[in-house]
């Protein structure tokens, strides 16, 4: 798997053109509640999933 991984980086990867925009996380944020989300979910006939 990792010489796939380095294959397709080598192929697909893309060098940024400026200063990065992401910011470093604070000491003290609680990543749970960052990254946590909640959607009301149904299944129609075909078990598909409708957000």
């Amino acid at each position: 798997m990792t010489g796939y991984i380095k294959k397709f980086n080598r192929k697909f990867s893309v060098r940024p053109k400026g200063k990065s925009v992401l910011r470093k996380l604070k000491k003290n944020a609680n990543i749970d509640f960052i990254l946590w989300d909640k959607y009301p979910r149904k299944l129609d006939n075909g078990s598909a999933i409708i957000l």
